[in-house]
């Protein structure tokens, strides 16, 4: 089985990453998040009603995605900080920060700890993620997958 072995390198920069804050793009990453998570019942959250703090969820296997443009830790701490006050963790077991430009090199653990309960967890190393970060997941798709994904 064929696979695309050389992923484009999509940290050349912060700026070739830096897409338009505007629905639509919630809309753009739906296909790539479903196929990468393996999440076919991900939708758009925002369509029905405002989900401050989140754009993108699975009830059925519990897991929200924000999409936001905005890199920094105060941006992360917010994300997480809406996710509590508005108990999302009773719905959701997982919440990724997608951003849209590159992330930073690090984020503080300690900091986004002091945000959490025992009710809900998140690993900065494993929940803040880039289009960087699902190229390389992509790579490791089966080669129908990836095709699908590059035809859409």
């Amino acid at each position: 089985m064929r696979r695309i072995s050389r992923v484009p390198d999509c940290h050349c920069g912060e700026s070739a990453l830096e897409l338009p804050r505007r629905p639509d793009v919630s809309i753009a990453v739906l296909p790539l998040l479903k196929s990468v998570y393996n999440l076919p019942r991900l939708v758009n959250l925002n369509r029905k009603q405002n989900f401050p703090g989140i754009d993108i969820g699975d009830d059925h296997d519990r897991v929200s995605f924000q999409i936001t443009s905005t890199t920094t830790l105060e941006k992360v701490k917010s994300t997480v900080q809406q996710f509590m006050d508005r108990a999302y963790h009773n719905t959701f077991d997982e919440l990724y920060v997608l951003m849209l430009a590159r992330k930073q090199s690090s984020y503080s653990q300690t900091s986004v700890n002091e945000l959490l309960t025992n009710q809900f967890a998140f690993n900065c190393k494993k929940h803040i993620i880039d289009l960087g970060d699902l190229l390389c997941q992509v790579a490791g798709l089966r080669l129908a997958a990836q095709e699908w994904m590059l035809s859409s």
